[in-house]
C-alpha cells in the first residue's frame, strides 16, 4: 500500500487488507477446501473483492472517526493458493510478473492503473455514482 495523501489510508489498509482476506466468506469457503475446481478461480475473486471492500468499508470509517477528511492510497496484492494466482490492485501502482524463458528472464505487466483519464475508468466512477473533473492545469491531477 502507498499513500497518495499522508499515510494515514496506507497504514489502515495494509493491516485491513489480510483482516478482510480471513473474515471474507468465499476465503472462508476456500479454506476449508481439499480439492480445488474450475469455480476456485471465481472463488478467489470473490475473495478479493470482499478484501477490498471491507478494507474500503473500514478505512473510510476509520477517518470519521479520527476526524481525516480525505485520505487514500494505493495497493497491490496477490493471493496464492497451491497452483492458482490471483491479483488485485487500487489505483496506479502496478503488478509486473517475471517470467523465466529458457536462460532469460522478461518482466509483463499484468495490471492496468486505475486512473480517471482512463475513459473506461472515468466511466466506472460514473457509472458508481461519482463524478471526475479535469482541472485546467495537468499538475494538479484529477478529482474524483
Amino acid at each position: 500500500c502507498d499513500g497518495t495523501v499522508g499515510d494515514f489510508a496506507s497504514e489502515n489498509c495494509k493491516r485491513l487488507l489480510f483482516d478482510g482476506l480471513v473474515r471474507a466468506e468465499a476465503w472462508k469457503e476456500l479454506s476449508t477446501q481439499e480439492v480445488f475446481d474450475g469455480a476456485t478461480p471465481q472463488r478467489l475473486r470473490d475473495a478479493l473483492l470482499q478484501t477490498f471492500a471491507f478494507a474500503d468499508r473500514e478505512v473510510l470509517r476509520r477517518c470519521q472517526v479520527e476526524q481525516v477528511p480525505y485520505s487514500v492510497c494505493t495497493a497491490c496484492t496477490i493471493l496464492l493458493l497451491h497452483n492458482y494466482m490471483a491479483i488485485a490492485h487500487v489505483g496506479d501502482s502496478r503488478i509486473v510478473l517475471g517470467m523465466q524463458q529458457k536462460d532469460r528472464w522478461k518482466a509483463q505487466l499484468v495490471t492496468t492503473d486505475h486512473t480517471p483519464d482512463d475513459p473506461s475508468e472515468q466511466a466506472r466512477i460514473e457509472e458508481a455514482g461519482g463524478t471526475v473533473v479535469h482541472p485546467k492545469s495537468r499538475d494538479k491531477g484529477y478529482l474524483r
